[in-house]
């Protein structure tokens, strides 16, 4: 009898466990934006054709400093903030802004200029990543692990867990964007840092993935430089 529930519990388990081997590589485009900055509507419009690639990891980070023009974003997270002011410093550019899309974390792009946006993603969709990922889902948890696909990597990197809402509409009431229905694609809710990986050895990490909302992983040079991989979990 106990063998037999060590059976079923096994069974269990395994009925439970999704592998993904080789998640495919995508170029990652980051769009900083704001619910009160009235320059952002066509940005998040064209963030949400990007969402649509398969080539392609469109995020959206919503910022706050746009708050005191009258709206409050319902998005916005102070960790977002630092993140696009740490892409200023590394970038060298002049301040934040919004629409700002920073693509594979080496390209500063206004994300209103659509043209400008394609061009240099086409750029960096042209380049192999280095980075080999394959992960488990067991419930609400996931196990994420990397490999180098040639040696080691010249630099330590880390790497994230972001969790995005697929979709979202928000009323605006009053502000710039005052009675505008504003719609948003791949919402951050959270960017956790899972830890810092070496480029040598193979790096696993078991981490959870709440329900109901997308998971990714970005793996990007120390001090958030260059991003070596990005790839969709669930």
């Amino acid at each position: 009898m106990r063998f037999v529930l060590m059976v079923l519990r096994l069974c269990a388990a395994m009925s439970s466990t999704t592998v993904y081997a080789d998640t495919p590589h995508r170029v990652l485009v980051e769009l900083f934006t704001s619910q009160g900055c009235s320059m952002s509507r066509s940005a998040n419009s064209h963030l949400g054709e990007l969402a649509k690639r398969n080539d392609v990891l469109a995020l959206t980070f919503h910022v706050n400093y746009w708050d005191y023009l009258g709206w409050k974003d319902t998005f916005a997270h102070n960790d977002f903030v630092k993140r696009q002011k740490k892409y200023i410093a590394s970038l060298s550019s002049r301040k934040a802004y919004t629409p700002q899309m920073v693509i594979n974390g080496l390209h500063d792009v206004v994300g209103s200029k659509i043209n400008d946006v394609n061009e240099t993603i086409r750029g960096e969709t042209a380049l192999n990543s280095l980075v080999r990922v394959s992960s488990q889902e067991r419930g609400s948890r996931m196990e994420v692990t990397l490999a180098s696909k040639s040696g080691s990597l010249a630099k330590a990197a880390d790497v994230f867990a972001v969790y995005y809402i697929p979709s979202a509409v928000v009323e605006v009431t009053s502000g710039e964007n005052a009675g505008q229905r504003l719609v948003f694609s791949n919402v951050v809710t959270r960017i956790r840092n899972l830890g810092k990986w070496s480029g040598t050895t193979n790096w696993t990490h078991d981490f959870s993935a709440p329900e109901g909302l997308k998971t990714a992983i970005i793996v990007q040079l120390v001090d958030q430089g260059p991003v070596l991989t990005s790839v969709v979990l669930k």
